[in-house]
């Protein structure tokens, strides 16, 4: 009986073991299966974010090509009002102010509302950025407002040469509150070989004189 038994059970062992090897192979076939699709999905999640982080280099490097583009690196500074003028002519002055990155950005509420040959008329509104103190309009401000303006002046007379500074003169006659909408007026008194002069004046909404300025300028290798 022992043996029988034991036979038997052999037996039973054996008929049992295909069953048991055909499952473990088919668990070992869903195994492999699940990791190679997950792997697959790994591979196309990769392929993915791949493409998305190329598209996005792509896309910053078109940016900064643009940007270098617009930020000009010649001795005038990057994209200012003289670039402009002396690619695209004097109107390219008209509307809001195009500053550099340096201090004419102070002026960044400057308006060119008219330009004729020798003038220019310009607004702008007092902020806390030109405000002294006191709450009114610095008078480093207004020496700054000269230098652009008059500049202006010049550049619609001769877009090639916007020159450089020797004196501004500057005559204080009353104060402009934060808030307040001020009128600039700068015309070309002179314009020569080596120097050119002009006369800035500054008002105040109803037409009062805030200050006037006198604007010098030299032009190297004049002829």
């Amino acid at each position: 009986r022992c043996t029988t038994y034991n036979y038997t059970n052999m037996a039973l062992v054996f008929l049992r073991a295909p069953r048991a090897v055909a499952s473990l192979m088919m668990s070992s076939r869903s195994t492999a299966a699940a990791s190679a699709a997950a792997a697959s999905q790994r591979s196309f999640s990769s392929g993915c974010s791949a493409v998305h982080s190329n598209k996005k280099n792509e896309e910053e490097r078109t940016h900064q090509q643009q940007h270098a583009g617009e930020r000009r690196t010649d001795f005038l500074g990057p994209q200012s009002f003289i670039n402009r003028v002396m690619s695209q002519g004097a109107n390219a002055m008209l509307g809001k102010f195009v500053h550099t990155e340096g201090f004419d950005r102070t002026l960044h509420g400057l308006q060119v509302e008219r330009i004729t040959p020798g003038a220019v008329r310009a607004t702008m509104v007092v902020d806390k950025t030109v405000s002294n103190t006191y709450g009114t309009l610095h008078g480093g401000a207004i020496a700054t407002i000269a230098d652009i303006v008059g500049t202006m002046a010049i550049l619609t007379k001769d877009p090639t040469r916007p020159g450089v500074s020797v004196e501004i003169n500057v005559s204080y006659l009353s104060a402009a509150k934060t808030g307040a909408v001020i009128t600039i007026d700068a015309r070309v008194l002179k314009l020569g070989k080596t120097l050119g002069f002009t006369e800035i004046d500054i008002k105040d909404s109803e037409g009062n004189l805030l200050a006037t300025a006198r604007h010098t300028k030299a032009f190297p290798g004049g002829k």
